[in-house]
This record gives structure tokens, C-alpha cells and sequence, in this order.
């Protein structure tokens, strides 16, 4: 079961539920390009399509800052390290990322630790790879 949610307030999980091994791809969208409709709607299509070939992806947000828009993207557990960057990975694709855009990810436990799930995680850039 996946939970899509508009996320007016600020959670630390998808509605509210703890998944100790998992955590959160984070894409932070500037109001300029007032481009987040439409990769919302990528994205919940995408997901109740199972365009994301796993069933560790455990919930889907939308928030609207004031500087900024947050989607976020949640997996159920990391301990297979593989899961994470696939999911990272079909976001790119799926929301026709540019290479040079920087996303991130945060642990459950560090979300909890600090009581954010956006502040303090980890920066990721997509880079290229010759096949």
C-alpha cells in the first residue's frame, strides 16, 4: 500500500507511520520555476502505475514552503543498500531529472533524531555513466 499525500504540515514519515530502516528521497523544487504540478502528477501516475518496480516504496509527499516546494519519496528499508539508489535512481528518470540536480536523502532515525524530515540529509548529484 503506498500513501499519497499533500503534506501541508511537516511529517517524519509517510502518514505518520515508522519505518526504522527506510527513509526518504527529498527534491526541493524553486517557486520560479513553478514547475511542481506537473511533477507531482509524473509522479503519482508513476507510482500507482508501479513505475517503480519495488514494493519498498512506501509513500509519496507534496509540500508547499514559501520559498520552496518538497516533494519526498519514501522506502521501507535499507538494508538491502540497493533498494535506496534504485528508487533514487527511477526518480531521475520518472521526473526527467537534469544531471546536474542536486537531491537527497534522510534516514528514518536521523528524521526522528531531529524531528525534520528535510534538514541535516545528505546531498546527492546524479552523474553520468558510459554504458
Amino acid at each position: 500500500r503506498i500513501n499519497a499525500e499533500y503534506d501541508g504540515g511537516r511529517t517524519c514519515s509517510p502518514r505518520g507511520r515508522p519505518f526504522p530502516n527506510g527513509g526518504c528521497w527529498i527534491v526541493k523544487i524553486n517557486h520560479d520555476n513553478n514547475f511542481v504540478d506537473i511533477l507531482w502528477e509524473k509522479l503519482l501516475f508513476n507510482v500507482v502505475g508501479e513505475n517503480f518496480w519495488t514494493p519498498e516504496l512506501v509513500g509519496i509527499a507534496v509540500s508547499r514552503r514559501e520559498n520552496e516546494d518538497i516533494i519526498t519519496v519514501w522506502n521501507r528499508d535499507n538494508t538491502q543498500g540497493e533498494t535506496r539508489y534504485s528508487i533514487g535512481e527511477r526518480l531521475k528518470e520518472i521526473l526527467n531529472l537534469d544531471p546536474s540536480t542536486v537531491v537527497e536523502y534522510k534516514f528514518f532515525h536521523m528524521a526522528q533524531k531531529d524531528g525534520s524530515t528535510h534538514a541535516n540529509a545528505m546531498k546527492y548529484v546524479y552523474t553520468a555513466i558510459e554504458e
